[in-house]
């Protein structure tokens, strides 16, 4: 999904994801003017918070998707980051027990995902899980005490969240 993709009439619409669901008001101006400068005819949202410039020519594709990269965007499916969602955590919820995105940074960096053959990884700042995919296959949840661990098939434990990235880690040894 996130790519190129082509149009009808020949042209042909770029897609690119937003780390973690979200952009600073800056970058989204930022991504804006690139696909204004590379002739889009449109940016809109898309599906699994990307973005997908419309109406551009090849090599004016390829060039947005260079600039978007550039503006910390997610131009490739494989990159963890794409594997990995949040809420917006602290400071932006109230109900949230910590800052998210710092945290699932970190979890993607560490490669877990990739390393245990997990397609998606949610992390939820509270109980209300929200921004939560229909389909992942490990849920976070913070509380008060640390990080609720909930795979997909049912399996539970409850780890400190200076502990979590280690053990999702060493889990994901375990399991590859």
């Amino acid at each position: 999904m996130l790519g190129l993709h082509p149009l009808a009439d020949g042209r042909c619409a770029a897609a690119v994801g937003l780390p973690f669901g979200a952009l600073a008001a800056k970058t989204f101006a930022e991504l804006v003017a690139a696909a204004a400068r590379r002739g889009a005819s449109s940016l809109q949202p898309w599906e699994r918070h990307s973005a997908l410039a419309i109406g551009l020519d090849l090599a004016s594709a390829r060039a947005f998707q260079r600039e978007a990269a550039e503006l910390g965007l997610v131009v490739r499916e494989h990159d963890p980051r794409w594997r990995v969602s949040t809420c917006s955590g602290r400071p932006g919820c109230g109900s949230a027990w910590l800052a998210t995105r710092p945290l699932a940074a970190e979890i993607a960096r560490s490669g877990a995902a990739d390393r245990s053959g997990v397609r998606r990884i949610h992390l939820a700042g509270c109980a209300k899980r929200c921004a939560a995919p229909r389909a992942a296959d490990v849920q976070l949840v913070a509380d008060a005490h640390g990080v609720e661990v909930e795979l997909a098939d049912g399996t539970r434990a409850h780890w400190p969240v200076a502990e979590l990235v280690s053990r999702l880690l060493r889990a994901a040894e375990v399991a590859s």
